[in-house]
């Protein structure tokens, strides 16, 4: 009798170990199988159709195939490193942008706009000055223009510009949840029209979850 139990004990033991073993292969399955599908033709297929624009007024938004990755480091105000990856998460709006630009003089407070049309829909716009005077510029052409929801951010030493090889100012980055370069604008926006805002939410919004 006391053999039998035992041997009951044992066999329930063996039985709960592979139950426990079995959810872990099921479980790493299904990550294994999200990954994939994370990365798959597929899904990059339907993000490419949620960031394909269309109009004339998008004729100088052009697809980033593949995205890439946007890793270098630029400055705020106070001299603290940052990078794209301080928004993980959120969906970005990079302009590269400098105070004797004059086509970019004239979209910033576009910009300005769209930012607070998009904050909501965890999307941020950031402006990279290629100014070398120290933030006082940034801040002084600011307060001239009356742009209040740009944060002050300096690419000085253009090491973000050299990444991201950009040649011409200015030029905007649409950046995905995950850090990549989706879409790329040479040359001035109407970033604050009605358009211009639903197909950046469109694009960069929740449907693009972080990875």
């Amino acid at each position: 009798m006391e053999e039998h139990i035992i041997f009951m004990k044992s066999v329930m033991m063996k039985s709960a170990r592979g139950r426990i073993v079995s959810m872990g292969l099921i479980v790493a399955l299904l990550v294994a199988g999200g990954l994939i599908l994370w990365k798959s033709p597929w899904h990059a297929s339907i993000e490419a159709k949620r960031c394909a624009p269309g109009g004339d007024r998008f004729a100088s938004f052009e697809r980033t195939d593949p995205p890439r990755p946007l890793t270098a480091a630029f400055v705020d105000a106070e001299g603290a490193m940052r990078s794209v990856a301080d928004y993980s998460g959120k969906g970005l709006v990079v302009n590269f942008w400098a105070t004797w630009c004059g086509p970019c003089v004239r979209e910033m407070p576009a910009l300005d706009r769209l930012r607070e049309q998009i904050a909501g829909d965890g999307i941020d716009v950031i402006a990279l000055s290629e100014d070398r005077g120290g933030p006082e510029i940034v801040e002084s052409f600011y307060r001239k223009h009356d742009i209040a929801g740009l944060a002050v951010l300096l690419d000085a030493k253009r090491r973000t510009l050299r990444e991201a090889k950009v040649a011409n100012l200015p030029t905007t980055l649409l950046i995905d949840r995950r850090g990549n370069e989706v879409i790329r604008v040479v040359g001035v926006a109407e970033w604050d029209a009605p358009e211009m805002a639903a197909f950046i939410r469109t694009c960069l919004g929740g449907g693009d979850a972080a990875g």
